[in-house]
C-alpha cells in the first residue's frame, strides 16, 4: 500500500491560501484600474518612474506646491508599488505592439491589489496561527475576511487601502515574531512595514501605539524597541520631507491644514458619526461586514488565551476607528477602516471559543451564516463596479447620504446587478477614466 501523504505544514497552508485567493481574485479582475482617485495615484506612479513626485496638473484633484509644480494629495506607498507594474506593462507593449502601452500598463496595475489582498489573507492566517488558533479555524477565518469583507471588493479597484492593510498586517506578524523569538531583526521588519503603511495612509500612524504590549513583553525589550525605532524614524523623515516638498510645511499632508485636527465636532455630530460608522446602510461596518456581529463574543475568549493579544488587536482597530471618527471622511467608513478589519476578524476567530458557539453544530451554523451574509454583501460590487454606488452617494449630496436605504449592499448593490443585467447586449459600451 502507498504511504499516506504527510500532513500539511503551516507553511503549506499559508501558501495554499495565498494561491487560492490570488487565483479567484484575478479571475474576477476587470483587467484595468480607473476612477478619479486611482487616476491621480497612477499619475504619481508615472512621475516616480521619472524620479519626481510632481505630477501633471489635474483640475480639482492636484494642488500647486510652493515651487509652482503640481502634486498629488495621496501618499507614496501605493504609487511606489504601482511604478514597476506600469513599467512591466509598457515593456510588454513594446514587444507585442498591438494596442497602445497605456492599456498594458493599466492591465499590469490591475494585478497589484489582488496580489496584495491575497498576501494579506495569508499573513492573517499566519497571525491567527501564531496567536494559537487551530489550522482549520485560522484558515476559515482568513477566508472569511478575504471574501466576506470589503477587501474582496477592493481587489477590483485601484485604491490604496489594500496596500495599507497589507503592510499593517505584515507589521503585526513581524512584531509578534519579534516577541516570540526575542529577535530585534523581526522588530526592524515590523517597523519598516508599519512605516510603509503610514506612507500609504498617514492616518494609520494612529495604530502605532497599539503594538507596545507585544514589544514591552519581550525580555530584550530595550534592544527590540531600539531596533524598531530606526525604520520608524526613517519613515517619519520621508513623510515629513514629502509633505514639505508638496506643501511647504512638513506638518501638512495635502488634505488641508492640520490645525483642523484640534477642532472637535459637536457632541451631537460625534454621536451621529459613531452610529453611522457602525450601522448606517452606506457606511456601517456591521452592514458591510455582517460577520463582525460575532466579534464581541471573542473579547473574553481571546482574553483567556492572551490579554496582550487582545490589547493589540483591539488597540489597532480602536485607534484607527477614533481617528476616522474624529478627523476623517467618516461617511466612507468601511473603506477607510478596512486596514484594521483583519484585527477585528481575530476576535471573530476567538468567538468560536465562547459558550454560545462552542458546540460543533452551533459553530458551523454561525460560520456558514456569517460567511454567506458577508459574501452576499460584497458580491454586488464585485459583479458591478462600486463606482456606481459612490456616484450615487455624490449625487445625493452630503446631507445624511450614508443613511439612504438604497446604499446598503444587500439592497442597492443587488439592485445595480439587476439593472446591469437588464442592459441589452448590443448596447454601446461607455468607459471613462
Amino acid at each position: 500500500m502507498d504511504a499516506a501523504p504527510p500532513p500539511p505544514t503551516d507553511r503549506h497552508i499559508v501558501a495554499t491560501t495565498f494561491g487560492l485567493c490570488l487565483v479567484l481574485y484575478l479571475l474576477l479582475s476587470p483587467g484595468r484600474v480607473g476612477g478619479s482617485d486611482t487616476t491621480e495615484m497612477l499619475r504619481l506612479a508615472e512621475s516616480l518612474k521619472r524620479g519626481s513626485v510632481a505630477i501633471e496638473p489635474v483640475p480639482g484633484w492636484s494642488f500647486q506646491g510652493p515651487d509652482g509644480r503640481h502634486f498629488s494629495r495621496y501618499g507614496l506607498g501605493y504609487p511606489i508599488l504601482l511604478a514597476p507594474f506600469l513599467a512591466a506593462g509598457e515593456a510588454v507593449a513594446r514587444v507585442v505592439a498591438r494596442v497602445p502601452p497605456y492599456y498594458y500598463s493599466r492591465l499590469a496595475a490591475s494585478v497589484v491589489n489582488p496580489l496584495l489582498t491575497a498576501a494579506t489573507a495569508a499573513l492573517l492566517l499566519r497571525l491567527l496561527l501564531a496567536i494559537g488558533f487551530s489550522r482549520r479555524r485560522s484558515l476559515l477565518t482568513a477566508l472569511l475576511w478575504a471574501f466576506g469583507s470589503v477587501a474582496f471588493v477592493q481587489t477590483k479597484e485601484g485604491l490604496s487601502e489594500p496596500t495599507a492593510t497589507f503592510f499593517l498586517v505584515a507589521a503585526a506578524v513581524a512584531f509578534r515574531q519579534a516577541v516570540l523569538e526575542d529577535t530585534p531583526r523581526a522588530a526592524v521588519l515590523g517597523s519598516a512595514a508599519l512605516s510603509a503603511a503610514v506612507l500609504t495612509r498617514p492616518l494609520v500612524a494612529a495604530c502605532a501605539p497599539a503594538v507596545l504590549p507585544w514589544l514591552l513583553a519581550s525580555r530584550r525589550r530595550g534592544r527590540i524597541l531600539t531596533a524598531a525605532a530606526i525604520p520608524a524614524l526613517a519613515g517619519l523623515l520621508v513623510q515629513l520631507a514629502y509633505n514639505a516638498v508638496r506643501t511647504g510645511s512638513p506638518l501638512r499632508f495635502g488634505y488641508g491644514d492640520t490645525t483642523s485636527m484640534f477642532v472637535l465636532p459637536s457632541v451631537r455630530e460625534l454621536a451621529y458619526r459613531f452610529l453611522s460608522l457602525w450601522v448606517s446602510p452606506g457606511a456601517g461596518l456591521l452592514v458591510w461586514q455582517p460577520y463582525l456581529l460575532l466579534a464581541p463574543l471573542g473579547v473574553v475568549a481571546l482574553a483567556r488565551r492572551s490579554r496582550k493579544d487582545l490589547a493589540v488587536v483591539t488597540g489597532v482597530f480602536g485607534l484607527l476607528f477614533v481617528a476616522v471618527w474624529l478627523y476623517s471622511d467618516w461617511f466612507a467608513g468601511p473603506r477607510l477602516l478596512s486596514p484594521a478589519l483583519p484585527f477585528l476578524t481575530v476576535l471573530v476567530a476567538a468567538s468560536f471559543d465562547a459558550r454560545p458557539l462552542a458546540g460543533r453544530a452551533a459553530g458551523r451554523a454561525a460560520f456558514a451564516g456569517a460567511f454567506a451574509l458577508g459574501l452576499l454583501a460584497q458580491l454586488p460590487y464585485v459583479l458591478v463596479p462600486s463606482i456606481r454606488m459612490e456616484t450615487r452617494l455624490v449625487l445625493e449630496g452630503n446631507a445624511r447620504r450614508d443613511w439612504a436605504p438604497g446604499n446598503a449592499p444587500l439592497l442597492g448593490g443587488w439592485h445595480d446587478v439587476a439593472a446591469v443585467a437588464a442592459v441589452p447586449k448590443d448596447a454601446p459600451l461607455v468607459y471613462s477614466e
